[in-house]
């Protein structure tokens, strides 16, 4: 019998939901959207059901979200907050039956990604009743209260056998479809979590609060927007701020691996100390990052600060505050301030008036380039990767193995005619450049680094040289931010090359340009994403915009159907499709990417600090940063929190018989291979490229040779991370009130 319903006429929720559920043993509902409010309207009806009540529905989820049960529930937990569910009114009584139904077992939910079958619009359910007999129905509602109570609705009612199998075979290939995914367990403790929420609205009684850190932490955006905190990142802040409410607080160097972390454990260390006393914090970052910095305490924490841009300081805002002298360095208009390390390294006036204040906590960030602990061997992750947590019965941390490629000797690029004279004419310069000046920083091997990059790059840098040599240092130096800086009495004296160096360098520019072989790093890049990298997503990291920019234009004549994204300081960033170049904005290229429209991303090495590329799968690295750490931060990109691959594959690329590969296989004596170079390796290491470009190879074996064999930290890093519950916490601190606190001016 077919009975028809339609809202205007009567309600269909009492007339066809409640009616057919009261006392019945099952209900399979094909739903579209899935709301709590349900309990409003059917929740009496719904306890009554003796047996399951089985629920799929739609979310924004993509077929590649849900490749593996991890990255489902990753992916799951981001929709569901990203509806912030804790902002409903009235919600905790039907949150409270909701979490009831789905812990018993009694209700179970599966979604399927919207790419699957596009969105679930067909709305059906089938409903056995208590003596056996079973009804279908179907229409536009979904279940939710403003689908059963306040839309136009309408909906079929058909107990034929012909109808109610036609729509349970429906619901069955929906429920077991290999892409449909159980509620995460997240989400479901989040309900509970919600059911019982109460809001802490003073700063003043949150300090009274036992779970302080959680009462900030679990609704925060790192937590709602994305996988909040890992276990080795809880401890420590926990460890902090421990420490930090005793009488004379402490002092830390966490030294753990790129991608581990670090920025958003010591910013919410800080966040909660300043909560906790009264008085500013001070972080001291590399100039590259200050607004980075910012950013992300603004985006993860939802924290104000200010920056200081060498002659304001600047709010999350974007707003400037006029400067008035000096002392206006004091006058931060947040309670959290980032500056320059080169105030405090180069001993400025300004810095004095920093150094008369105090504060709650410093954070001084990239601590590494300090030459005292240059020697300070990190943390790897394998300790974390390896070691049990015993509550979970899982690894602290995701195993992300790395397959390192490109290391043996069979696999260095030769070079071969005109390239081959080059690279010897470059040795040549920058040997004889070193004769004649010998302190003059990073110029001295200025050449050699380029063209260790590409042949593009040398190329560009030796014409650039022979133009306008002294004139361009700024354009060089911005991509070698931590190098030693050059006087301007050095650069009169690197300008007025010799009439030997100047001849040099014309046979070596003129050698370039006569060369019409494709460069082997450039052919070796297209084999490997021919070979697959490109459908894994790859990242292809060089030190130079001009190798970066080169790279990135010759791939999208290779491959013109696919969009090749150059993320690049400045505004340099912008993507090419079939050969045409368009700028964009550099946020925009990471949603691209994290949104997997983006496959191949070319990216240099002054934009990638902190930039998290979890959805790319490989890296390919064009050229070898002489600086250790530079490496590890690229790793660090794709080896990180989040990565959705098991495996990330890296490509080490480096030219037969340059000073890469001489170092590469000095390293190779003592450490195996370059894979020791990743988390392992000092910074004081850097020194080896500088004296094997010099031709001083016993004193780099030297230097090899005086790097520890054993972590001095080791004894510290392996005490177990104990287990710590933030993510259940249900008081929490009242956000609107924690961001006045952060405004206040120092």
């Amino acid at each position: 019998m077919i009975n028809r319903f339609s809202s205007i006429r009567e309600s269909i929720a009492d007339s066809l939901l409640n009616r057919s559920l009261t006392n019945a043993k099952s209900y399979d509902r094909i739903a579209g959207f899935f709301r709590s409010s349900i309990f409003e309207v059917a929740g009496e009806a719904l306890e009554s059901v003796s047996g399951k009540i089985r629920i799929v529905c739609n979310s924004e989820l993509l077929a590649e979200d849900v490749r593996t049960a991890k990255l489902a529930n990753a992916s799951m937990r981001k929709e569901w907050c990203e509806g912030k569910p804790e902002e409903l009114e009235n919600a905790a009584n039907r949150f409270k039956r909701l979490y009831e139904f789905l812990k018993s077992g009694k209700m179970q939910i599966r979604v399927l990604p919207n790419d699957k079958f596009g969105l679930i619009h067909g709305k059906a359910g089938v409903i056995t009743l208590e003596n056996g007999e079973k009804r279908s129905f179907l229409g536009s509602v979904n279940e939710s209260k403003t689908a059963w109570k306040i839309n136009y609705e309408l909906a079929w009612e058909d107990d034929s056998e012909e109808a109610v199998n036609w729509v349970q075979e429906e619901f069955d290939s929906l429920w077991n479809d290999i892409s449909a995914r159980d509620l995460s367990d997240f989400i479901i403790e989040d309900i509970k979590r919600i059911s019982e929420r109460v809001e802490i609205d003073e700063v003043v009684k949150w300090k009274e609060e036992k779970s302080q850190a959680a009462a900030v932490a679990v609704e925060s955006p790192v937590y709602r927007e994305h996988l909040g905190l890992w276990e080795h990142q809880k401890y420590f802040v926990d460890l902090a701020l421990r420490d930090h409410k005793k009488s004379f607080g402490a002092r830390y160097i966490l030294a753990d691996q790129v991608g581990l972390g670090k920025t958003i454990q010591l910013a919410m260390g800080a966040q909660l100390m300043a909560l906790y006393g009264d008085k500013p914090v001070l972080i001291i970052v590399p100039k590259t990052l200050i607004w980075q910095w910012q950013d992300e305490m603004n985006a993860l924490l939802d924290l104000p600060s200010a920056g200081w841009d060498g002659r304001q300081w600047i709010d999350e805002n974007g707003l400037k505050y006029p400067n008035r002298g000096r002392i206006d360095i004091v006058k931060c208009p947040r309670r959290i301030g980032i500056i320059s390390q080169g105030l405090i390294s180069l001993g400025s006036e300004t810095a004095q008036y920093l150094l008369k204040r105090e504060y709650e906590c410093v954070i001084v960030d990239e601590a590494h380039r300090n030459p005292f602990i240059r020697h300070v061997v990190r943390r790897e992750r394998s300790y974390l990767e390896n070691k049990i947590d015993p509550i979970t019965n899982e690894p602290y941390l995701q195993r992300i193995n790395v397959e390192l490629h490109g290391e043996s000797e069979e696999e260095a690029l030769i070079l071969t005619g005109y390239m081959k004279d080059a690279y010897e004419l470059a040795e040549d310069f920058c040997k004889l450049l070193g004769q004649r000046v010998k302190s003059a920083g990073f110029f001295r091997t200025l050449l050699l680094k380029r063209i260790g990059s590409s042949l593009e790059a040398g190329k560009r840098t030796g014409q650039k040289m022979l133009r306008e040599w002294g004139d361009g240092f700024d354009e060089f130096s911005d991509e070698q931010d931590n190098e030693e800086e050059t006087t301007d009495t050095k650069q009169i004296e690197l300008k007025n090359l010799t009439a030997e160096e100047k001849e040099l360098l014309n046979a070596f520019v003129a050698a370039l340009e006569s060369n019409q072989a494709t460069d082997p790093k450039f052919l070796k890049t297209v084999e490997l994403l021919k070979d697959g990298w490109k459908e894994k997503g790859v990242i292809i990291f060089s030190q130079y915009y001009d190798t970066a920019f080169w790279v990135a234009d010759k791939l999208s004549s290779e491959f013109p159907s696919v969009a090749i994204a150059l993320y690049a300081g400045g505004d340099k960033s912008g993507v090419f499709f079939n050969g045409y170049f368009k700028k964009e904005y550099k946020d925009t290229i990471k949603a691209g990417v994290k949104s997997h429209k983006y496959k191949i991303l070319v990216g240099t090495d002054s934009a990638s600090e902190g930039l998290n590329l979890q959805t790319l799968g490989t890296l390919i690295n064009l050229d070898l940063p002489w600086n250790p750490t530079r490496l590890e931060q690229r790793k660090g990109r794709v080896q990180r929190i989040g990565q959705i691959n098991d495996t990330v594959h890296i490509y080490n690329m480096r030219y037969k018989d340059s000073v890469e590969d001489r170092v590469h296989d000095l390293l190779s004596e003592r450490l195996k291979n370059i894979t020791s170079i990743f988390g392992q390796l000092p910074d004081v290491l850097e020194d080896v490229w500088i004296e094997v470009a010099k031709g001083e190879i016993e004193e780099a074996r030297k230097i090899i040779d005086s790097v520890p064999d054993k972590n001095p930290f080791e004894v510290r890093y392996n005490q177990n991370v104990s287990n710590i519950d933030w993510a259940s916490c249900s008081k929490v601190l009242n956000n609107r009130e924690k961001r006045r606190y952060f405004k206040v001016s120092w």
